[in-house]
């Protein structure tokens, strides 16, 4: 039996394709995980806070979105003690170094490029499919 199947993986991004086609790709592989999506980091708290206290999630964080964007996003769950462990892999289209470390130091899992035909979005994913089946959560229900 899978690991996590109970763990809601919440895609955050401000464009309805990308999020369709990060939603697609996870179907396709068969991860049998809910899937929620928000436009932005506002959306995402909601959505993250709705699970407390009793499920997990997995965000899946694009940087660059409007009303708040991804690292203002991480900022504001590290800060928050029910949402601190909570596991962030962030793709997003931006290759820039600095956004890179702010997003390593905000406690990212992984920052991943988006790209384009050269198959490296399916690699992406299957490194996902692999995170939610292999991985243990940390229970966001125990932190104090």
């Amino acid at each position: 039996m899978d690991k996590n199947t109970d763990v809601v993986v919440v895609v955050v991004d401000d464009d309805m394709i990308d999020r369709r086609s990060i939603e697609r790709a996870l179907r396709e592989r068969h991860i049998p995980n809910p899937i929620a999506e928000a436009r932005n980091g506002i959306e995402a708290l909601k959505v993250l806070r709705s699970l407390l206290p009793t499920q997990e999630a997995l965000v899946i964080l694009d940087i660059n979105m409007p009303l708040m964007d991804g690292h203002e996003f991480l900022r504001e769950i590290r800060a928050d003690a029910q949402l601190k462990k909570t596991v962030v892999f962030v793709l997003t289209t931006s290759d820039q170094k600095s956004d890179q470390l702010k997003a390593y130091d905000q406690q990212a899992a992984g920052y991943l490029i988006k790209k384009g035909q050269d198959g490296s979005f399916d690699q992406i994913m299957d490194l996902l499919d692999r995170y939610l089946r292999t991985v243990d959560f940390p229970r966001l229900a125990l932190t104090p």
